[in-house]
């Protein structure tokens, strides 16, 4: 019966997303809502990886809080994607309490996670909550590539983690690019074919990232130098992904991460972060895009209010004017509704 509900839930939350596009288009953003939602519910990390920006300390909603932010923004979306992030979101103790109320409420769940805290009772519990998705943090196929940038044993930990979770929650893993993990990307792909597991590829973000300025990514250690090799690696990637259901990042998402990492103007020209996304923090502070302030907090302001308000409406037209070379987050790419059922259907529907 479960199985059932779940996938109605998620035929649902594709068809409202697909709406909301069209929604998008027609009014040129005006009238739209967000796409999907991240809620940040926690600052604290129990790793201290070199290329994350979060900070690791503040306020933090309460889980009758946390509940109360789901149930507005279920009257407001309908069936949405809810992703679940931190911080490291497992630290806190009323996760599966969250994730358990999200269920009832049919929406489509997915945790970010960097897997290191997961067990065999965590893996019960999460089985339990109605789960959809998990991703977990694999930022290399060899030990010492991913233990370099998360810390001593999180390889380990992370290994077990797909272990235990084999067979009771769809799991993808994400991976950061870097230069030491750069010729490593294609086995990673393999793995996670052998595996059963999504694989999803993101951008290279660290602190004095401004939007505009790779140099300062350049010079930390960590952007991958060689362009030859950038543009090899990336070609490899693509035409895998002709034949691979597991490569859940779309072809032209991938042609802009591939650009970003070149130094190239990206072949998207226009940021969607004013129509695609919110993203809620800890202390419930609502934002539409990273490098911005606030728009608002939904500890003393309805989210839907925060969405239509002057402020936002104003913040929203500068941003598609904007000209930072974001074109990898995925709050800036925007699917376009092929890629969409591609990826939904990839997701949820592929044997795993």
């Amino acid at each position: 019966m479960k199985l059932n509900i779940k996938k109605k839930n998620i035929f649902l939350a594709g068809a409202n997303d697909a709406f909301r596009q069209l929604v998008s288009f027609s009014t040129f953003g005006i009238n739209s809502k967000p796409q999907r939602v991240d809620i940040r519910i926690n600052h604290k990390c129990n790793l201290r990886c070199g290329h994350c920006l979060q900070r690791h300390e503040g306020e933090e909603l309460v889980t009758e809080d946390w509940k109360a932010v789901i149930m507005d923004l279920k009257k407001w979306l309908g069936c949405f994607p809810l992703v679940i992030t931190g911080g490291e979101p497992l630290l806190r103790q009323d996760l599966f309490e969250i994730i358990y109320f999200s269920f009832n409420l049919g929406l489509v769940t997915m945790l970010n996670t960097n897997g290191s805290l997961i067990n065999s009772e965590v893996a019960d519990k999460l089985e339990r909550s109605g789960l959809d998705i998990i991703a977990l943090s694999l930022d290399g196929f060899q030990e010492k590539t991913h233990d370099s940038l998360r810390g001593p044993g999180a390889y380990a930990n992370t290994m077990g983690a797909i272990a235990e979770l084999k067979g009771r929650i769809r799991t993808q893993i994400n991976t950061v690019i870097t230069g030491q993990n750069l010729a490593e990307l294609l086995d990673l792909i393999e793995f996670s074919e052998r595996n059963g597991l999504g694989i999803s590829f993101q951008g290279l973000i660290c602190k004095g990232y401004d939007g505009k300025n790779i140099s300062a990514l350049a010079d930390n250690g960590l952007f991958p130098q060689d362009k030859d090799r950038i543009s090899r690696e990336f070609d490899r990637i693509i035409e895998r992904k002709k034949k691979s259901p597991y490569i859940r990042s779309s072809t032209r998402y991938l042609l802009a991460l591939k650009s970003y990492y070149l130094g190239l103007s990206s072949p998207i020209l226009e940021c969607r972060a004013y129509d695609k996304a919110v993203t809620i923090l800890p202390d419930g502070a609502v934002k539409i895009c990273w490098l911005s302030d606030p728009i608002g907090n939904i500890s003393s302001t309805a989210i839907d209010d925060i969405w239509r308000s002057e402020e936002t409406r104003l913040k929203r037209k500068e941003m598609r004017k904007c000209k930072s070379d974001c074109s990898f987050l995925s709050c800036f790419f925007r699917e376009n509704n092929f890629e969409k059922i591609q990826r939904y259907v990839n997701t949820f529907f592929i044997k795993t």
